[in-house]
């Protein structure tokens, strides 16, 4: 199923990659951010995975959010 998303991308396939790309990026962007803190304030950061697990949830529920307005 997922090499007929790619092969024959339909407007829902594309859809659908898209939400996970975005939802990527955000998670990808919020690491950099915690990484460039850590930096900064010379500190080791420690997420539980209590907190991560819901942060990675709400990046990808407000990827599809924004593909979903896009439409």
């Amino acid at each position: 199923m997922f090499v007929g998303i790619l092969l024959q991308p339909n407007e829902k396939g594309v859809r659908y990659m898209e939400t996970f790309g975005r939802g990527c990026l955000y998670i990808i962007i919020g690491i950099a951010v915690l990484f460039f803190l850590a930096i900064i304030t010379q500190s080791q950061i420690t997420i539980s995975i209590f907190i991560a697990i819901p942060l990675i949830i709400l990046a990808f529920w407000i990827a599809k959010n924004k593909t979903d307005r896009k439409k």
